[in-house]
Order: structure tokens, then sequence, then C-alpha cells
């Protein structure tokens, strides 16, 4: 005796792609949720890492008092990182949990275990001003990069597009406090030895990289606060020094008071770039509940559609769809006489699945523009790790050799990457 499978619905796997939707952007939500508090902990530990830096560079003189108070703000964002980690469990179960996303997250957590040593040894003076310096810049590192595999995960593009925004302006804004960092030791110092001017010029050339895709990606208002940024009056000041540091008889144009002054200019540029990084942040939580509302009323609508046509029509035909070109994705429609669905459900299905597809598709090519620059990203990241290793190179001096050939040659960085990635493939 034959067994009578289940006849499929497509009205059934219809409903169902709209589900699977709102489900990514429930879940997204949650990954939204843990990007902004990776955001705000970044910002606390640059600022540590400013008075850290500081303490032991003046021989505990300054910062001592306010150190106390400075780390108890960063745990306040620890603790926030951990609470969006444990609200966002979920979400990094399903698809969007990918396991680079996974990965970087137990990177993250593995180095923020040690920060309690790490501040005994700063208020013990244990450890150098430039050793403390490079832990901070690798706990941040970490944490940035668990930022940029969310944004590789996201399948909606505006969502994407705010994402890369905002690992872009993220990590402009570290190197821009790693760019203090460095001005401060070469302030206090009375000097800036050739090393130090190229790794100054490296982080501002870095940090202008970061500012143009940022503004490529970001919203109007976002980007319309970086803009006022560009116009504050500290900037001008920050080109002098700047050019200070440039200089080849820098050791007499330094004065004493440029130490402050160079600290407290640049934490308020950062200070500022923080306030456009709130303002994405807000950005990309009303995208989320905007898209998650569109999806369940869409949802709704079709579920309604389907529920009348089935309700209202008899089943006396069902509908053929004949590919007339599947390229273009054209098709047209032969009724035929059968029990399943009338003409005009099935046409009204018919006319769902092909705006169902057309959405998808150009969701599809818009989200290509931002996995893009994701893509340039990792690209230039493996050129550089290859350059580092074959040619004992620093990533500095990497990164200046990527960017020198780029212009030289008129080509994106990505590309001469992909080429140096390529040709390293053909030696081995």
């Amino acid at each position: 005796m034959a067994i009578s499978a289940i006849k499929p619905d497509a009205t059934d796997f219809l409903i169902a792609s709209k589900q699977c939707e709102i489900q990514d952007l429930t879940s997204f939500l949650k990954l939204g949720q843990l990007v902004v508090a990776i955001s705000n902990l970044i910002h606390a530990l640059q600022r540590e890492r400013g008075a850290s830096n500081l303490f032991l560079g003046s021989g505990g003189q300054r910062f001592s008092d306010e150190l106390e108070g400075i780390s108890q703000a960063s745990d306040d964002q620890l603790n926030g990182f951990y609470a969006a980690l444990a609200q966002a469990r979920e979400a990094l179960g399903s698809d969007h949990g990918s396991s680079r996303l996974l990965s970087r997250i137990a990177s993250a957590l593995h180095g923020l275990s040690g920060i309690e040593t790490l501040r005994a040894q700063v208020l013990r003076q244990e450890i150098s001003a430039d050793a403390a310096t490079r832990i901070y810049i690798e706990l941040i590192r970490v944490l940035l990069s668990v930022v940029f595999e969310a944004a590789d995960t996201a399948a909606d593009p505006g969502i994407a597009k705010v994402l890369v925004a905002m690992f872009n302006l993220m990590h402009g804004k570290e190197l821009a406090g790693q760019e203090r960092a460095a001005g401060s030791v070469g302030f206090a110092g009375r000097q800036f030895a050739r090393a130090l001017q190229e790794r100054m010029t490296h982080l501002l050339e870095a940090q202008e990289r970061c500012f143009e895709l940022f503004c490529e990606f970001a919203d109007e208002q976002s980007l319309a606060l970086y803009q006022r940024c560009l116009e504050k009056p500290y900037q001008e000041p920050i080109r002098y020094l700047r050019g200070v540091a440039r200089s080849n008889s820098n050791q007499a144009l330094i004065r004493d008071e440029h130490t402050c002054q160079w600290f407290e200019l640049m934490s308020s540029r950062i200070d500022d770039l923080k306030v456009v990084e709130e303002a994405l942040e807000a950005h990309l939580h009303h995208l989320c509940a905007i898209k998650f509302a569109e999806a369940r009323q869409a949802l709704s609508q079709h579920e309604v559609l389907i529920r009348d046509l089935q309700k209202h029509e008899p089943h006396d035909a069902f509908v053929v769809m004949l590919s007339k070109d599947e390229l273009a994705g054209e098709y047209e429609i032969a009724s035929l006489a059968n029990e399943g669905l009338s003409p005009r459900l099935g046409r009204s299905v018919l006319e769902l699945v092909q705006n169902q597809s057309a959405r998808l598709q150009q969701m599809n090519d818009e989200l290509a523009e931002a996995r893009q620059a994701l893509e340039e990203r990792k690209l230039l990241g493996r050129a550089k790790a290859l350059l580092m290793k074959q040619k004992q190179m620093s990533e500095d001096e990497a990164h200046r050799l990527l960017t020198r050939i780029a212009m030289n040659e008129g080509k994106r960085l990505g590309e001469v990457a992909k080429a140096v990635i390529s040709m390293a493939e053909m030696w081995q």
C-alpha cells in the first residue's frame, strides 16, 4: 500500500520566510546591544590607558588620585558588557553566532580576565608605560574584532552599513587614542625620534582611512556630528603640535606645557568622537526597531491575504509558473483544471513570491557594498601579516608599504593587499 506524502504548500514556506526574517532581526537587536556595550567599554579602557600612561610616564606623580575612579568607570562598563553578552547568548547560538564571532568573544573574555593584574602592576609601577599601553591596545583590538565580525554577520544591508560605519568610527577613535599616547611619550620626553615620528604618521593616515569609510556608510545625523568635530577649535592647535612632532628640530620647539596641552586637546577630540559614536548607536537601535516592525507588518499582511483568499476562493485549478527568462526572473502563468490553488490565489501567491525574491535580491546587492569594505579589511590584515612574517617588518612598516604601492599604482588598498596575498601563495 502506497503511503501518500503530505503535499507541501507554497504559502507555508512564504510565511516561514518572513518568520525567519523576524527571528534574524530579533537576534540582531540583542547583538546590537552587545555592540553598544563594547563601544562603551572601549571608550572607558581608552581613558584608563591614557591615565595609566601618564601615571607611569611621570613616575607616579600624575593621575595617581584619578586612577581608581577611572578604573571603576571601566569596571562599570565591563559589567555592562557581561550583561549584554548574557542577553545575547541565544542570538549567538543561532546563525548569527558564527565561529569567528564566538572565537573573538572568547579572546576578548580571556584578555579582560587579566585586567586586575595589569592595574596592580601599573599602581606598583612594575610595568613600563610602553608595555602597559601595548596590553591595552591588544585588549581594545580584540573587542573591536567582535564588532567587525558582528558587522560581517548582518544580513540586512541597512544594519550592515551602520555596523560598518560604527566599526570604522570606533577603530579611527582607537587610533586617535594611540596617537594621543604616542604624542604624550614624545612631548613628555621632549623629543620625537624618527621611529616615533613614523608611528604617529602611520596612526594619522590610518585614522583618515577609517573616517573616510565611516563617512561613506554613516547616516546623515551622525555624519553631521562628525563634520562639527572637524570644525572644533582644538583642531588647529592639534595640527600645530603634530607639526612640532614631525619637525626635524622638534627638541628645540617642545615646551613644558605641550605635554598637558596635547593630552587635553586629543582627549577632547576623542570625547567628541564618542558623541558621534553614540548617535550611531541610537541610529542602529532605531533602525533595528523599524526593520522589525516592518517585517512583522508584512508577515501579518501576508497571513491575512492568504487566509482570505483560501477562505473565499474555490479550489478548482492550480497555477504553474513557466519560466520565460530565468536570468530576468520573468514568468508566465498557466491555469490548469485540477484540485489545488484557484487562479486568483495562485496569482496572489506568485506575486508575493516574486516581490519577496526581488526584495531579497535587492538586499543582497546592497549588502555586497558593505561586505566589500569588510572583505578589503580582511585582505589588508592578511597582507600585513604576510609582510611582517616574510620581510620582518613591523605592522606600521607593512601598512606604509602597501599604502605607498596603492598610491603609486593608483589602485585601491584592497587590490594591492589581494595581489600581495596571491604572490605569497604562489611561492609557497
